[in-house]
């Protein structure tokens, strides 16, 4: 027979691994130097728009068409960031969805995003 103890060490030790797991995200420090400077370049830019982030989720390259969400200013001073380029997407928690933003992977700035409505 268990006894009582044994269920609340065990009880806690399940609270301590959520915890841990929730606020802690191990895939962000298996990052290099660079990938985390472009997840702190997107996290800037959503603090500075209003917009923010919880934790991050993930970061991948891709090929992108700017779409200059939630800043317009590049669409006019750099024409040439309309054309389909290779973009850093990263995700950050949003409630039940996400936020991307999508950075240009040869100049490091902001040239879109998207955000789920959950």
């Amino acid at each position: 027979m268990v006894s009582k103890k044994v269920y609340i060490s065990l009880g806690l030790i399940l609270v301590f691994i959520f915890t841990i797991t929730y606020f802690y995200n191990p895939s962000y420090h298996l990052l290099d130097e660079q990938q985390k400077t472009v997840v702190k370049i997107g996290k800037d830019f959503l603090m500075e728009k209003g917009k923010h982030p919880g934790k991050y989720l993930q970061i991948e390259l891709g090929m992108i068409e700017p779409n200059f969400w939630l800043t317009t200013e590049l669409r006019y001073s750099r024409p040439e960031l309309r054309e389909i380029r290779e973009c850093w997407v990263i995700r950050y928690k949003k409630g039940q969805g996400y936020i991307e933003v999508w950075v240009d992977s040869n100049d490091l700035i902001v040239v879109g995003g998207d955000e789920t409505a959950a």
